[in-house]
């Protein structure tokens, strides 16, 4: 038993089928309205601001009502504003299987306590061990990329395990984009997951449908993706008094020889995002002096 969704726990345990789910999904996604959308749809930002917000949000980890309050787009009672309609129109999956009629309000409440009860003994912290996070950047990483995630994908996402060796990618197709870093630090941060699940990433960055065979689109993306967790990882090292310059992204396998490991296994409702850090052992003291 591991971290699982009130989706994909009600669907195990036989209280839904996979049709309801889908169509309370489909429910909640048709109500449910990210920040940006709301706030153009009221007609307080339009779509050149909202990019001029996601690029100031690749450098610094602010929300996007805040992001906009700093460049002077909206005030703060504007973006109160746009949050109490989202509030207000937010729906959650539990919410929308009663509106769908898979569940009644009765059933919602008595899953629900069961559910919390099983998954207590999962909580995850991203505080780590010193000696696995001696630069103290993988701990923010993956708080930043859970953000992320979240805001420029509009993706649920849990931190299931962390692990401190990379496994061989499972079979299928499987995309892992990469961005190395240098300065102080020197390694990389990347991002590995199933076609599909990249696929599904990179259509709700773009807004619109990309096939998970489209893999220059997805590397694109998501490379993307992990060069906004860089930048608002550089202003960190920065704040540490640490230079950090990210290099061009790439792609394949990750380098983990002669390299420190922390792997981050992110669940989402569709599969597993593995999101890792490597880093640049130190050189023992004198190594490189000649031998007697």
């Amino acid at each position: 038993m591991a971290v699982r969704f009130f989706g994909q726990f009600l669907l195990e345990n036989g209280v839904i089928n996979s049709e309801q789910l889908l169509a309370a999904i489909a429910y909640q996604e048709k109500m449910n309205r990210r920040f940006g959308d709301t706030a153009i749809q009221r007609g307080l930002l339009d779509r050149s601001k909202l990019a001029k917000i996601f690029s100031l949000q690749r450098h610094e980890d602010l929300k996007t009502g805040e992001a906009a309050i700093k460049l002077g787009f909206l005030t703060q009672e504007q973006v109160d504003q746009v949050l109490r309609v989202q509030d207000n129109s937010h729906v959650m999956i539990g919410q929308a299987l009663v509106k769908t009629g898979a569940l009644s309000e009765a059933q919602l409440s008595e899953q629900i306590e069961v559910f919390k009860k099983e998954q207590d003994a999962y909580r995850l912290s991203t505080g780590l061990p010193r000696q696995k996070d001696p630069s103290g950047l993988a701990a923010p990483a993956i708080d930043l990329v859970v953000k992320l995630l979240g805001r420029m994908a509009n993706m649920t996402v849990k931190l299931a395990d962390v692990r401190y060796t990379l496994s061989t990618a499972s079979s299928g197709a499987v995309y892992t984009a990469r961005v190395a870093f240098s300065g102080d630090h020197k390694g990389e941060i990347a991002l590995r997951a199933s076609d599909r699940l990249c696929a599904k990433i990179a259509s709700a960055i773009i807004g619109e449908p990309v096939a998970p065979d489209a893999k220059s689109v997805i590397l694109d993306v998501t490379s993307e993706l992990l060069n906004v967790v860089g930048g608002n990882l550089a202003a960190v090292a920065g704040r540490q008094g640490k230079k950090m310059e990210l290099s061009p992204p790439d792609s394949g396998d990750v380098p983990t020889e002669g390299r420190n490991i922390v792997v981050a296994c992110l669940g989402t409702p569709d599969g597993t995002i593995e999101f890792i850090v490597v880093e640049e052992t130190a050189k023992p003291s004198g190594g490189d002096k000649p031998g007697r």
